[in-house]
């Protein structure tokens, strides 16, 4: 930074900003930080580049949201303080949650913050459905050097939550034994339990060499809020014995913070088919 100069606080003869002390009045003469002005009497800021000078402590505070805005699933709130005064403090904090965000009273307790630190408060909530919620005005009030309170106020934080899907599913064969040669009937049963569509469901079906499907991949395009729906697939076993027949659930999860929509995998397990020989079935 190139040399400048202004005037002395005390006598206002100019002085250049390497200089320590007027030569003139000879008092030292105390300096901005961060430009090397010098700083004035009764002056919070400085006046070359806005640098708080004054010697008191100056509290800036701000409350961020972190996390998927989902139903469900976590979030958090985040307060932040920052002292940019020249003096320590001591901080608090004190408002209530609203209640569809369970209500919790929250209290910071006694925060002592030095010059220039800043320090960081998380708290964790979950919605528990889609809706607008707000997160209410608070105050931070911090003490001053003469023992008095000063207050910085913290606006409302409005929050859109949007909903999210959740399947569930079963597995069911048409019967518990088959005779071979006989259409087997793999019946799977998917429910939307979540509070938002679901989307691009597929269902795969995984079958051995020694059964015979047309029908092992099926697609349902949205799937509704408590909708249920039943997949029918044909399976035609070639040989008697147990055959292995393994399903697998997708479906569309809603953007995050991180990222846009991603799948979800439901790794339905295994049913197995029981296949013997013989013209009939005995009970």
């Amino acid at each position: 930074m190139d040399q400048q100069y202004s005037p002395c606080p005390h006598c206002g003869v100019s002085l250049w900003d390497s200089q320590a002390q007027c030569p003139s009045c000879h008092k030292y003469v105390e300096r901005c930080k961060v430009c090397r002005s010098p700083i004035y009497p009764n002056k919070e800021v400085c006046g070359r580049c806005g640098n708080y000078v004054a010697k008191e402590p100056k509290l800036l505070a701000k409350t961020s949201i972190f996390g998927d805005i989902v139903a469900g699933r976590e979030a958090v709130l985040k307060i932040s303080l920052k002292n940019i005064g020249n003096l320590s403090s001591t901080a608090h904090y004190d408002f209530e949650m609203p209640e569809e965000l369970d209500g919790k009273d929250i209290k910071s307790g006694s925060i002592e913050i030095d010059p220039g630190q800043s320090i960081d408060r998380e708290y964790h909530l979950v919605p528990p459905k889609p809706g607008k919620y707000t997160i209410p005005a608070f105050d931070v009030v911090y003490t001053k050097s003469d023992g008095k309170e000063a207050t910085v106020k913290i606006p409302q934080i409005n929050i859109n939550v949007t909903g999210s899907p959740k399947l569930v599913a079963s597995l069911n064969l048409s019967a518990p034994e088959f005779i071979l040669g006989e259409e087997v009937l793999l019946l799977v049963k998917i429910a939307n339990k979540g509070t938002a569509f679901a989307k691009n469901v597929r269902l795969q079906v995984f079958t051995p060499p020694t059964v015979i499907s047309n029908e092992t991949k099926t697609f349902i395009p949205t799937l509704g809020v408590n909708e249920e729906r039943t997949a029918v697939i044909k399976l035609y076993p070639t040989f008697d014995g147990e055959h292995p027949v393994e399903v697998k659930l997708h479906y569309q999860t809603p953007p995050t913070q991180r990222g846009g929509p991603t799948n979800e995998l439901i790794d339905l397990g295994t049913v197995k088919v029981e296949v013997r020989a013989g013209s009939v079935l005995t009970e």
